[in-house]
């Protein structure tokens, strides 16, 4: 199996986290563009949304991005909106009285 067909297995998050571990950790969009370029991983050079691909799996997964802290707000809520819901069944169990 070649290369190629093996990194395609792999997420675009993956792909990133690999990147940055052979680039030492930290580097600028501009070098992981250019390393997914020189690599073609992922098929990047064929893709005309290569870099958005890439800034959008790191935007997901980033605290610091406003993504990732609208996807823990709306977590939230739907956390609260269920805890509600399952106080109110609580208390309607308690309070209607069994009548056999």
């Amino acid at each position: 199996m070649s290369t190629n067909m093996s990194t395609n297995k792999r997420t675009w998050t993956e792909e990133i986290v690999s990147a940055f571990q052979e680039l030492g950790g930290i580097i600028r969009y501009k070098e992981l563009y250019s390393y997914f370029s020189s690599k073609n991983i992922k098929e990047y050079n064929a893709k005309k949304d290569g870099a958005a691909q890439i800034r959008g799996a790191i935007e997901l997964h980033s605290r610091a991005s406003f993504c990732w802290v609208l996807r823990m707000q709306i977590f939230k809520e739907w956390l609260l909106e269920k805890l509600q819901l399952l106080v109110i069944l609580r208390i309607f169990v308690v309070f209607i009285p069994v009548t056999v």
